[in-house]
């Protein structure tokens, strides 16, 4: 649990933010940044979407409620989300934090 806090107050401490997040994810999937958090179905903003998410809430630590706020949907919606989030982001070998996995 330590490094888990250690490794956010880094991303913190470097500037990461829930808009870094958005705008990094955008890019991944060649997306406009302002189209990822828009509601509907298409694959590619659906995936980045749940991504987002699930980078907010498990690698920089921020809650499911406030990213619920910013994303326009409820907490639950957040948390199925991030599950799927997690799936997309093994995938895709996606992190915020450089372990050397990479």
């Amino acid at each position: 649990a330590q490094e888990g806090m250690r490794r956010r107050y880094a991303l913190v401490s470097g500037g990461c933010t829930f808009e870094t997040i958005v705008e990094c994810v955008a890019a991944h999937f060649d997306l406009p940044a302002e189209t990822v958090l828009l509601p509907g179905k298409q694959r590619q903003r659906a995936m980045a979407r749940s991504l987002v998410a699930y980078l907010a809430v498990k690698e920089l630590g921020m809650d499911g409620t406030g990213v619920g706020q910013r994303m326009g949907v409820s907490q639950s919606a957040v948390s199925r989300a991030v599950m799927r989030g997690e799936q997309v982001a093994g995938e895709h070998s996606i992190s915020l934090i450089d372990d050397g996995n990479a």
